[in-house]
């Protein structure tokens, strides 16, 4: 099989396109970020049958498809497929507001989504970024990072507590046109902290990708119950990369439920990065 690169379809366009955009407000360290994965992404194409950790994943239909960035398009239909819990809701990979019970956390815990923390707390978000992703690079990943404009960001500080889920929440623009959404995820524990976190994918009946990574940092001794289900529509593509790192008896509880995708994969990868720190997935 013959690796896919990116100039043999639209996504130079789009990638320029979305780097000279008048909307996009991303600070020059990220937009830096953005180029160097594009160019990653052009040496490393698709991934393919040849390579060992794709060896039972044929990516084909996805390199062979074209797929327009999403946009907001019918962002009003978007809802979340959880209410009774704070969070947020997004689609085609970008936030389109909080869910109805989004103010039932306490003002410490922050919940935003990621354009929203990279303009107002960028501090907040530099330090994680691309830490981990980096280190487990494909073609996948390397796209979502060209094209990261937005995500969800859960940030529990030291000590505190979450006291009920937190619910991100994706939506697919899934109409006439096949589109894709990198939404990238941050989840950063403090020292002690305690927190749930569920991440849903679903859509409708058309084309559409669905590319998504999620960085978790847990801090010393703290704890992340974390839930991903993905139930997009049977046409739909899903590729999933999650990384966790996890401090000194820290704690990380994984569940992946997946019920939908024509493709559909998740990796997950988890880092012990100090003495007593435990994970099960």
């Amino acid at each position: 099989m013959v690796q896919v690169r990116s100039s043999d379809y639209s996504y130079v366009g789009q990638f320029e396109s979305l780097q000279s955009s008048e909307d996009d407000r991303a600070p020059a360290w990220l937009r830096s970020l953005r180029r160097e994965a594009f160019r990653e992404f052009e040496t490393l194409g698709f991934p393919t049958t040849r390579n060992e950790d794709w060896k039972y994943t044929n990516v084909a239909p996805v390199a062979r498809q074209k797929f327009a960035l999403a946009g907001r398009t019918g962002a009003e239909t978007a809802s979340s497929l959880v209410p009774d819990f704070p969070g947020l809701n997004f689609y085609g990979g970008v936030c389109v507001g909080r869910a109805p019970s989004g103010e039932g956390l306490p003002d410490s815990i922050r919940v935003m989504s990621l354009a929203l923390a990279l303009r107002d707390s960028p501090e907040l978000i530099e330090p994680h970024l691309n830490r981990q992703s980096a280190e487990r690079l494909n073609g996948f990943v390397a796209l979502n990072k060209a094209f990261l404009r937005d995500g969800g960001f859960v940030n529990v500080p030291a000590g505190a507590t979450a006291p009920s889920p937190i619910v991100l929440s994706f939506a697919a623009d899934s109409g006439a046109t096949p589109c894709m959404a990198n939404p990238y995820n941050l989840i950063v524990l403090g020292e002690g902290a305690r927190a749930t976190v569920i991440e849903q994918y679903g859509g409708g009946d058309g084309v559409y990708l669905t590319n998504a990574v999620t960085e978790i940092v847990i801090g010393p001794g703290a704890r992340l119950d974390y839930f991903k289900v993905q139930a997009e529509g049977t046409k739909a593509y899903h590729v999933g990369t999650t990384n966790a790192t996890l401090a000194r008896n820290s704690e990380f509880s994984s569940f992946s439920l997946d019920i939908g995708a024509r493709i559909g994969r998740n990796d997950l990868s988890v880092r012990l990065d100090g003495e007593g720190a435990a994970c099960e997935m």
